[in-house]
């Protein structure tokens, strides 16, 4: 049970199956709009929540949300303010 709760299985429903499907393409649309290069990560920890799609040198992280829309150009980013 214990593991069940602080482990659960990974979702499985179209909007998660949606943002897998174009989380590639947004992360090259993200390097191609903001002249940067970032490196894949894989931590696979369902448990998390969330967890780095990739990173842009030693000082940013990218996480990637794609919401059901035709549109995907749209980017929010985060700047840590102790930079």
């Amino acid at each position: 049970m214990c593991q069940s709760i602080a482990c659960p299985k990974a979702l499985k429903n179209p909007t998660v199956h949606h943002g897998k499907m174009y989380e590639q393409k947004a992360s090259k649309q993200l390097e191609e709009r903001y002249l940067v290069k970032s490196q894949n990560v894989s931590l696979d920890r369902p448990c998390l929540g969330a967890s780095p799609d990739a990173v842009i040198g030693d000082d940013a992280i990218v996480e990637v949300k794609c919401q059901m829309l035709e549109d995907i150009s749209q980017f929010h980013l985060v700047q840590n303010s102790n930079s």
